[in-house]
This record gives structure tokens, sequence and C-alpha cells, in this order.
């Protein structure tokens, strides 16, 4: 609440903790040997998502009414960002095993990298900022929640049709999803009902 500059609503709490106790049974779950590695990932995603859209619902350009403004910060967003990604994985090749292809620059990564960032990556953020500035950033966040569900919705449609060999769906996971979920609508529920209740 404090990124966000405002005070809890009456029975938010509610939300947050089933949220909360949905995170932790979820970790709980982990494979040990991957469970720092895996929730060092997770905080820095976390930290990621709510600085991004923070940056993109105050900055002056993106909450611009001119589009062209509104694009140009989103490209340097996307420049900033795949030169960060593109440090990162250097130094991860530099210090792992590996190297990259014997001392050299690993062109087919570098290719493949610039293509998803192009067809992918670029589209998608252009409808985030544009979603952020629309609906604000704790709504865009919030439906973020949704994104695990969508995940293992594909995930079962291509075991289904045979583009994966072997499924990981777990219907533990599906529930501890759904609860997550039920406590975001409980946040948005307790946030809109305070809203819109009369001021004494």
């Amino acid at each position: 609440m404090l990124v966000f500059n405002r005070r809890p609503a009456p029975g938010e709490w509610l939300g947050h903790l089933l949220i909360l106790a949905s995170i932790t049974l979820l970790l709980s779950k982990l494979e040990t040997e991957l469970w720092y590695a895996i929730v060092g990932l997770m905080v820095v995603n976390a930290i990621s998502i709510v600085s991004i859209a923070i940056l993109a619902e105050r900055h002056p350009d993106n909450i611009s009414d001119q589009p062209k403004v509104r694009l140009r910060f989103t490209g340097a967003v996307l420049l900033v960002t795949a030169a960060l990604f593109l440090v990162a994985r250097m130094a991860q090749e530099g210090l792992g095993e590996s190297g990259m292809d014997q001392g050299g620059i690993n062109w087919h990564l570098i290719i493949a990298g610039c293509a998803v960032g192009i067809l992918l990556r670029a589209p998608s953020m252009v409808l985030s900022f544009w979603s952020i500035r629309l609906v604000g950033a704790q709504n865009y966040i919030a439906s973020i929640s949704l994104l695990p569900l969508l995940g293992m919705a594909f995930e079962q449609a291509a075991f289904a049709t045979g583009i994966l060999e072997v499924s990981r769906f777990q219907i533990g996971a599906l529930f501890l999803a759904l609860g997550i979920v039920a406590g975001t609508m409980l946040v948005l529920a307790a946030r809109t009902l305070t809203t819109n209740s009369p001021k004494k």
C-alpha cells in the first residue's frame, strides 16, 4: 500500500491474508534444491512488475494524450530493459561453465532474442502501458493474477494436442492459483466498496 500512496480499505486484509497463505503453500511444494533460486526470482519479478507499473502510471510521457509521445516512452523502456537483459546474459555466460560458443558471441541467441523482442515483447509492452494508463497500476497488477491460470490452460491444451509430451499440471497448484485470484478479488471488492460508500 505504501508504494501506491493510499490506506488499505477495511476488510482488505482478508484478501491479502488469502493471497499470502496461497503463496506460502505454493512455495512449500517447490523442489528443495531449487527453492532459493525460485523464490529469489519470484521476488525480483514482483519488484520489477510493481516498479514498471508505477513508472508507467506516473510518467508524464505515458499519460500524455499524444500516441507518439507514449510510443516513444515505451520504446525507451524497451531499449533500456533489453540492454539490461543482454548485460545479464553476458555476465551469466562469463560466470558459467558453458561459455559463449568457445569465447565468442552466441549469435543464434542474439537473433532469437531480437525476434522475440520485436514480435512479442514490444507489442505486449505497448498494450501493457496502454492498459495501465486506462485502468491504473493497481488494477493492472491485480489482473496479472489470472496469468497462472491461463498458463495452466495453455499447457493442458498443448498436452492434449500432442505439442507437449509431459504435463506438470497438479490439481493442488490449480487450487492455490484460484486462492490467489480469490484473494485479489476480495481486495478489489473491499477497495471498490470503500470508494463507492458515501462519506460521513
